[in-house]
C-alpha cells in the first residue's frame, strides 16, 4: 500500500498486511503536510499473529516506511496498537523526505513480538531511523507506559539511527523515551539479537 495524498487526515486501520516480498507493507510518501494516522494493523503477520508464508523474517521485506507527512504510528490506546514484526529488513523504517511539517510519531506498538507482547516474531531490526537530511519531531515512545513501545525479540538492533550529513543535524529534536527495550510491558526481559539502541 501507498500513501501519497495531498489530504487533511488519511486513517489505515484494522487490517493484516503481510507477504510483500521486495517491499513495504507500507509505504507514507506524503506530501509533508498530511496526516496519517496507523491503527489496529498487522504489518508483517497475519491476523492471528502467525507468521505469514514462508516463515521468520523472510515473507515480507518491511512492515512501514515512512518518508513524509505527519505520520502517527499507534497512539497509546489499546485499539491503536499496530503489531509490526516477521519482516526480513525493518520493522519500521524512517527515513528522507520534506522536512516542513513533518512530525512522526511512534506510540503504544509491538515492533518484534506476536500480540501476546513475549512471543518472538522477529523483524530483522525493529526500526531504523536513516537519514541524510534534517527530520524534525521524531518521538518514539512517550512519557507514559502506555505510550512506550515493546521493541523486542528483534533479531538484530532495538533502533537503528543513523546521519549521513557531513555538517549540520540530522534528527533535532528527536526523543527515544518511555519504551520497553528487549524487555516485555513487565519488565521481563526477552531480548533482542543486537543492541538495544
Amino acid at each position: 500500500m501507498v500513501i501519497n495524498a495531498p489530504a487533511a487526515l488519511v486513517k489505515v486501520e484494522g487490517m493484516a498486511i503481510y507477504n510483500f516480498a521486495t517491499s513495504s507493507g507500507i509505504t507514507i510518501n506524503g506530501p509533508a503536510n498530511s496526516a496519517v494516522n496507523l491503527g489496529g494493523l498487522f504489518l508483517g503477520l497475519r491476523a492471528n499473529g502467525a507468521f505469514a508464508s514462508p516463515g521468520p523474517n523472510g515473507a515480507q521485506e518491511r512492515g512501514l516506511a515512512a518518508g513524509s507527512g505527519v505520520v502517527q504510528v499507534g497512539d497509546g490506546g489499546a485499539r491503536s496498537m499496530n503489531v509490526i514484526a516477521g519482516n526480513a529488513a525493518e520493522g519500521l523504517l524512517i527515513g528522507d523526505g520534506p522536512p516542513v511539517g513533518r512530525t512522526i510519531s511512534v506510540q503504544g506498538n509491538l515492533i518484534g513480538t506476536a500480540p501476546d507482547g513475549t512471543t518472538a516474531r522477529a523483524n530483522a531490526i525493529g526500526i531504523s531511523v536513516n537519514s541524510n537530511a534534517t527530520i524534525p519531531g521524531i518521538t518514539i515512545g512517550g512519557s507514559t507506559p502506555a505510550l512506550g513501545n515493546v521493541i523486542a525479540r528483534n533479531s538484530g538492533v532495538g533502533i537503528n539511527v543513523q546521519c549521513a550529513l557531513s555538517s549540520g543535524t540530522c534528527l533535532d529534536g528527536m526523543q527515544i523515551i518511555g519504551n520497553f527495550i528487549g524487555t516485555d510491558v513487565n519488565n521481563a526481559s526477552i531480548g533482542n539479537g543486537g543492541d538495544g539502541i
